[in-house]
């Protein structure tokens, strides 16, 4: 019995994964940065969320211009990303500082008198590393990005509240 379980749970898990892999829907309440800049130019992004989608219109309450709304026009989107979330650094910070802070660690040790240089060196490294760890981590968690994922900016790439798109449920049921 265990050995069906398993295949079935290696077999299916791709499917499961499809489902996150699909392209979050345009629809009310979705942080998203838009440009209607030509593709060849720089992108001039707004950011705001999503009050309303339509069929040929895209109402959204901009982080900019306190907050007001503003109309777009669905044709002239030329790239459209949708926010997947803020994310820190602290884990990109706590490793530079422990690099930097052995580094620098190490070339202090050195300097030591009282110490063969070896063992000042491996003594200032890993006192160094420790410390440039811990600062690192300090900074890199107070420095926070956010995540975009691009969306396709045809109408049918732009699914939300007119129903565009199109989705397949697939059920299971197994007896043993």
């Amino acid at each position: 019995m265990g050995y069906v379980r398993l295949v079935m749970a290696v077999l299916l898990f791709p499917l499961a994964r499809l489902k996150a892999q699909d392209a979050p829907a345009l629809e009310p309440g979705v942080r998203v940065r838009v440009s209607t800049a030509p593709r060849t130019s720089r992108a001039n992004w707004t950011v705001g969320t999503v009050i309303a989608v339509t069929g040929d219109r895209l109402a959204i309450r901009t982080q900019q211009h306190s907050g007001s709304t503003i109309d777009i026009a669905r044709s002239s989107v030329t790239q459209l990303e949708v926010s997947r979330g803020q994310h820190s650094r602290a884990l990109t910070g706590l490793g530079l500082g422990f690099l930097i802070g052995a580094g620098v660690g190490a070339v202090i040790g050195v300097g030591g008198e009282d110490l063969a240089p070896t063992d000042g060196k491996l003594i200032g490294a890993g006192l160094g590393a420790v410390g440039g760890a811990l600062v690192g981590l300090v900074v890199g968690s107070s420095s926070t990005s956010e995540r975009w994922q691009k969306i396709s900016v045809t109408l049918s790439g732009m699914r939300g509240a007119q129903g565009f798109g199109s989705s397949i449920r697939v059920s299971v049921n197994l007896h043993f």
